[in-house]
């Protein structure tokens, strides 16, 4: 069985023959299902995506009939066991490969592996194959479902961000000549990319057309200035600057560059540096590992979920591209909490406030007066007490797959309910080190021993098994809803809509009580931000911190 979302909804037998599904309300539902492949939808979420504020007192009567429906359909294409019916929804099974989204993943993963490996005509080549896969916009026939918007509007940015990153390949490779037209007509149906407005002027550039190239310059900036009164962004001014003074690092050389450079072609990186040296911060008699990479204009610091280790991190191909990239806009601190990585090892789990105090420890020790924080899901709730309790500090806030709450409540039903719990930890004990939880934590990874590989390593490296245990549960003991009218700082939320450790509801719910908080929702099912698309994610997060540079130039110096 073939299931197609990358375009009007397609369902082709085993023979490559369509199958008869029904109507437009049987495809949107089939399209729902597919958008959580292999994990169950509630009836009531189902209700809600399908009928939205149009749900009457019949609706969920109307979801079995289109459920039967849909189900014979499948039965006649020679599958009779693949939407179940569970406890308070429904499932539908799709086997690895059977979904086109599911195909552009594993071609994307497959590129970012052969990126790092300097391997640029091959990812070239592999980002082909992916964006091969759309037939048109995603979910086109069913653009009238409530639920179709958000997931359409997120696998349109993972396409342009696959052919942005294909742009980047392709003018490391040295076909800039080639991509001229290309890039004038992207520019001009995608007036606001800048990445492509970038890419398209360093080929002019590399083709002889200095002019052209200051010209594009101009012509983007006088668009964003009279559609949006903005100026160009930061990566563009260095691009201009730099085809200015015909900066040789902008020449094309046959000898590939390191990846992160490939990977961003169009946003020349600062010289390159020596790895970070690790220093330490000291909190209360305990030692707290951080690193500083870069020396952009404002200061970011990462703070970490669940476990970590920031020199294993250096060792993951994945994890150095987001250290360089965040690196090349920003001066970057990364750190691990105490009682993980290579910080102290402590007798119990901290409170929040207690992180709190590391997290301004580290800060100071770095010579950090103001900085954005990058709450990453565990490390989202530290975020947001820091943000109510020293908002001098602040510059900005990112969280990325946050909940202000992880375990189920009777006003909370987002979280984890207490059987999940139990078996969360009966794993955690069981397979510590091992790739515990990676069907939780990256369900598209699940069946990638070297993704099952890395993950275990970085259990081993981050934390005991008795930690890692204690911090999980200290994890599913959070509630910080109460402090987020406490909180005035600009607030960026990012998350992957079918993520099952922090649900999307949750995030929509920080959104809603957190003044001025904007949420981004990308689709996908992983938690960890590694596994999946990782560009619109990092180009969400340099618009958002290269917003107002100005804001930080009292920054010290690195320590």
């Amino acid at each position: 069985m073939d299931f197609r979302i990358l375009g009007p909804v397609e369902v082709l037998d085993d023979a490559g023959r369509p199958l008869v599904i029904g109507g437009a309300r049987e495809r949107a539902l089939l399209a729902r299902l597919l958008l959580s492949a292999n994990h169950v939808l509630s009836t009531d979420r189902l209700v809600e995506d399908l009928w939205g504020a149009h749900r009457t007192a019949g609706a969920v009567h109307a979801l079995r009939v289109h459920m039967s429906r849909l189900r014979k359909g499948l039965r006649d294409g020679g599958s009779d066991d693949l939407l179940l019916t569970r406890p308070h929804g429904y499932l539908l099974r799709c086997e690895p490969g059977a979904l086109d989204v599911a195909r552009v993943e594993a071609l994307l993963a497959r590129a970012r592996q052969q990126a790092a490996a300097d391997q640029h005509a091959e990812a070239a080549q592999t980002l082909r194959e992916a964006l091969a896969q759309w037939r048109g916009p995603a979910l086109a026939d069913v653009v009238d479902a409530p639920f179709v918007h958000s997931h359409a509007a997120g696998l349109e940015e993972i396409r342009l961000a696959a052919v942005e990153q294909r742009i980047d390949h392709d003018l490391v490779c040295g076909r800039h000549a080639e991509l001229v037209g290309e890039l004038a007509q992207l520019t001009t149906v995608n007036p606001f990319r800048e990445r492509l407005w970038g890419a398209r002027m360093l080929a002019l550039y590399r083709s002889g057309r200095q002019a052209d190239a200051l010209s594009a310059y101009q012509d983007v900036r006088g668009l964003l200035q009279e559609s949006l009164g903005l100026e160009p962004g930061a990566a563009l001014a260095r691009m201009q600057r730099a085809i200015l003074s015909q900066d040789p690092q902008l020449d094309w050389s046959p000898s590939p560059p390191d990846s992160a450079q490939a990977r961003h072609a169009a946003h020349p990186p600062p010289p390159a540096s020596p790895p970070p040296t690790t220093r330490y911060a000291r909190n209360d008699g305990v030692n707290l590992a951080y690193q500083v990479v870069g020396d952009g204009p404002v200061d970011v610091v990462l703070v970490p979920g669940f476990v970590s280790n920031i020199d294993v991190n250096w060792d993951n191909p994945v994890w150095r591209q987001v250290y360089k990239r965040l690196s090349t806009f920003s001066r970057l601190i990364v750190w691990d909490k105490r009682g993980t990585g290579l910080s102290d090892p402590v007798h119990r789990v901290p409170t929040l406030d207690e992180r709190v105090d590391d997290l301004l420890a580290v800060m100071d020790a770095a010579g950090s007066r103001r900085a954005t924080l990058l709450g990453i899901s565990e490390g989202g709730p530290m975020s947001l007490l820091f943000a109510a309790s020293h908002p001098d500090r602040m510059r900005g806030l990112i969280l990325y797959g946050v909940s202000p709450r992880f375990s189920q409540a009777p006003d909370w039903p987002w979280g984890w309910p207490p059987a999940t719990v139990a078996g969360i930890l009966a794993e955690l004990d069981a397979d510590w080190g091992k790739g515990a939880l990676l069907n939780l934590f990256a369900p598209t990874e699940a069946g990638n021993p070297t993704a099952r590989d890395s993950w275990g390593r970085m259990q081993r490296a981050g934390a005991s098994p008795a930690m890692g245990r204690a911090v999980m549960q200290a994890m599913v003991a959070i509630d910080c809803r109460d402090i987020l009218s406490a909180i005035r700082v600009p607030t960026l939320l990012l998350h992957r809509q079918d993520d099952h450790v922090a649900h999307v509801a949750a995030a929509r719910y920080i959104a809603d009580h957190l003044p001025g908080a904007r949420l981004v929702e990308f689709p996908g099912a992983n938690h960890l931000w590694t596994a999946g698309p990782l560009d619109p994610i990092l180009d969400q997060i340099e618009d958002f911190v290269t917003a107002d540079v100005s804001v930080d130039e009292g920054n010290p110096a690195p320590a």
